[in-house]
């Protein structure tokens, strides 16, 4: 496929399927349901919202409360009040630099 283009395939193979390399977080009434559709993007979008609705009421909540979360929103409000923009290649870096944080931080709480 093209760069860029995501498959069905891919999706399921990757983060749905039961032999998933990196699974997502969604109920197996779901995932079933992703499964025995492959003909539909309407599951795809169930599946979203399903996994977003999760984020939103504990993962993002939790992550907000970090300091990791304040010196992200104060490294882009020192960006954004010097007068320049945010495209896609700053948020590009700020998720490189926020997952290189978080990887150190997580391999220094391991004992």
């Amino acid at each position: 496929f093209r760069k860029g283009e995501v498959t069905y395939d891919f999706i399921l193979s990757n983060f749905i399927g039961p032999d998933s390399k990196t699974p997502i977080n969604v109920s197996s009434q779901m995932s079933q349901k992703v499964i025995d559709n492959p003909e539909t993007l309407e599951s795809f979008d169930e599946c979203f919202i399903e996994v977003y609705n999760l984020m939103k009421r504990d993962n993002f909540e939790r992550f907000k409360k970090t300091e990791l979360f304040k010196e992200l929103l104060d490294s882009l409000h020192n960006y954004t009040t010097q007068g320049q923009s945010v495209d896609q290649a700053d948020l590009r870096r700020a998720e490189m630099s926020f997952r290189s944080k978080a990887s150190s931080s997580s391999a220094e709480s391991v004992p």
